[in-house]
């Protein structure tokens, strides 16, 4: 994933920063996503500020995404944290990793919400996870991953979490 994040959009024009990871149920969508954001947060320099957040729960407290994240933080030296993810989403800085669009009650709600983040943050990339069954395309600029299995060998050893993704469209 961290590879194709890598993609410029001015050198490979089909890359959006748009990204759908399909996978079945316990293939690893969400320790893949939890992952990227913890090995990204610990690269120095940064090239991108992680924000990890279940999708479902988003949308289910109805709050805009960077006040969440503030108000999880909770500690008064936090305060502003919202300005600055706003200010790092403008720059394409951050990172949205969003879990489980399969599970949302409302899927025309997720679609909104996730096309209102692209238009907020044009440049910043956004990646999405979702089962395969009962998942339709719902925007051209999202390019769809799927997420392989691991082998048999590499099944057995929960230290390599390195995951294969195809690329699927155009």
């Amino acid at each position: 994933m961290g590879e194709l994040l890598e993609l410029a959009p001015e050198v490979h024009p089909w890359v959006t920063r748009r990204w759908v990871v399909r996978g079945d149920p316990g293939s690893g969508k969400t320790t893949l996503l939890r992952h990227l954001a913890a090995r990204l947060a610990e690269e120095s320099p940064p090239r991108w500020v992680p924000v990890f957040q279940s999708l479902p729960v988003l949308l289910r407290k109805r709050e805009f995404l960077l006040d969440r994240i503030e108000r999880q933080m909770g500690r008064a030296d936090h305060r502003g944290m919202a300005a600055v993810l706003e200010r790092e989403g403008q720059e394409g800085r951050l990172l949205l990793l969003l879990d489980g669009l399969d599970e949302v009650e409302d899927r025309e709600d997720a679609e909104t919400l996730l096309r209102q983040l692209s238009e907020r943050w044009p440049r910043t990339p956004l990646v999405v996870t979702t089962r395969p069954i009962g998942y339709r395309r719902f925007d051209a600029a999202f390019r769809e991953l799927e997420l392989q299995p691991f082998d048999r060998e590499r099944r057995c050893c929960s230290s390599n979490v390195r995951r294969l993704v195809s690329w699927h469209g155009t």
